[in-house]
């Protein structure tokens, strides 16, 4: 309980000094004094931060699992992540802050019953469904009907993977009727009190409508293809569509202490413009490198600095005896002209004011590619999957024609090209490539319940010679809900898949 009361002390105070907005003298999490206007960016922020932040966000752990990242030589970053080591204390904070802050925070949004607060009430709900679905994906049975209760209930009971599914896609249907229903007077989140999407619900109800094709795709084998369809006929009819552009956020990052955007926190630069030692240590894999070059992939710009005039990726576990750290490519940041010359270079690592990303364009394309394919709804599969790879050249500022030409010359490789026929091995393996380094613990995801990409090497201190199939439970909710936490060892972390993956 004291780690969770400082993990959330901790999480409150970071938000709170992130923008002159956020600067409140109130508690987020007490309902007698926060409003939404106040809680709803505080719990934005923290959803940024536990996505896409530094060490401890789930992006880290996928690039690793993924073997897309690797710690450089010279450096002892990453051991368990690259050895494959999973056990009941690794990385409890994605678990921890989520439930201790995250979501507490949208839960009191979502529930606060106050005139004309629909929006907000919609907009948090449709957060807690894509953080929810995470914790499904990544431990299975968690505690979703008895959460969040606050000391009325301190030991929730844990409720079935596929339950939750079931009523994570109902929490979307009331948000959406929510947004569908609101009075006139309902009061629109402006750009300080949504910092996702400045309170356009349009693109609200199609992030709902996306995160409805993801669950309902990811449980796919699990459900008939009348249920499917049925799901992708009520979103049909809602008719706002998929989301078309990048969901991201940014309450006003700065180049200060507390306020820089929380993946260039992590791995760009302190304030000093020193460049943090995560980003010197960490490297692109000699995997993902070799690939990006072999398929003349302009993205690998903005994924990978150029060492020596080229690329060079190190082995995840590689000895590093007379190696020089300098010799490896470290993930990108703006630091000189780009391999393309291109003057829309964009990398991940821009500067500290950079938008954190919540939910990418071209895995929204590719999501729709697949449904289309498997008769899921109507629409023209390859040009969907199209669609998907030309969102991710430009979420790095390259237009169709880089995305064009990578399409087109990469004829031979079933992962690429379309009409060769492997359908879901292109639309996977691309999705990997877009979501490297941005989104890593999807890519992991979809690993797990695709198999692609299906030649991944494995580090050379790795304990399985298969990935992890899901986290394990975190030491503190073993010790503080030991009644109701499932039983498990560690072997289940390879051994025991979630629920979709069977």
């Amino acid at each position: 309980m004291k780690k969770l009361i400082i993990l959330l002390f901790a999480s409150v105070l970071f938000v709170s000094c992130g923008q002159d907005f956020l600067d409140v003298n109130t508690d987020p999490n007490n309902p007698a004094e926060a409003t939404p206007e106040v809680t709803l960016p505080v719990a934005q922020v923290s959803s940024a931060a536990i996505v896409q932040g530094g060490y401890n966000s789930m992006n880290t752990v996928g690039n690793l699992f993924m073997y897309i990242w690797a710690s450089g030589p010279g450096g002892v970053w990453y051991t368990n992540e690259m050895a494959l080591n999973v056990t009941s204390n690794f990385h409890p904070e994605i678990w921890n802050t989520t439930y201790a802050s995250i979501l507490k925070n949208y839960n009191y949004v979502a529930n606060y019953d106050q005139p004309n607060y629909e929006y907000f009430n919609a907009i948090a709900k449709i957060m807690m469904v894509y953080h929810f679905q995470i914790l499904v994906d990544a431990y299975g049975d968690v505690p979703y009907t008895e959460a969040l209760k606050r000391a009325t209930n301190t030991r929730p009971a844990y409720d079935n993977a596929a339950s939750i599914y079931a009523n994570l896609l109902t929490d979307l249907d009331d948000a959406l009727a929510l947004i569908n229903n609101a009075p006139a007077s309902a009061l629109v989140p402006n750009g300080n009190q949504d910092i996702m999407l400045a309170g356009d619900m349009t693109k609200w109800k199609q992030f709902a409508n996306t995160l409805k094709m993801k669950l309902v795709i990811r449980e796919s084998s699990t459900l008939d293809m009348a249920t499917i369809q049925g799901v992708f006929a009520d979103i049909a009819a809602e008719g706002s569509g998929f989301l078309t552009e990048t969901v991201y956020a940014n309450p006003g990052y700065t180049k200060t202490s507390s306020k820089q955007s929380p993946h260039w926190a992590g791995y760009g630069e302190d304030t000093g413009d020193n460049v943090t030692l995560n980003w010197k240590y960490t490297k692109g894999t000699d995997y993902i490198i070799d690939k990006m070059i072999s398929g003349n992939d302009f993205r690998i710009d903005g994924k990978f600095a150029v060492v020596n005039g080229f690329w060079q990726g190190f082995a995840q576990g590689a000895a590093t005896a007379g190696e020089n750290n300098e010799d490896y490519s470290s993930i990108a940041k703006k630091s000189g002209g780009s391999f393309s010359g291109n003057p829309n270079w964009k990398p991940e690592l821009i500067d500290s004011e950079q938008d954190a990303i919540i939910f990418t364009a071209a895995e929204s394309y590719l999501l729709q590619a697949e449904a289309a394919d498997k008769m899921y709804m109507t629409g023209v599969a390859q040009d969907l999957y199209v669609a998907g790879v030309e969102a991710s050249f430009a979420e790095y500022g390259f237009s169709s024609l880089y995305s064009n030409g990578y399409l087109s010359g990469n004829a031979g490789d079933d992962a690429v090209n379309w009409t060769l026929g492997n359908h879901m091995k292109c639309i996977i393996t691309q999705k990997y490539f877009a979501l490297a380094g941005i989104n890593g613990m999807e890519t992991w995801f979809e690993y797990n319940r695709t198999g692609f990409p299906d030649d991944l090497p494995f580090s050379s201190t790795a304990i399985s010679t298969t990935r992890p199939v899901r986290l394990l439970y975190p030491n503190s909710e073993i010790s503080n809900n030991s009644a109701n936490v499932p039983a498990q060892t560690s072997s289940d972390a390879f051994s025991s898949p979630i629920f979709w993956q069977n």
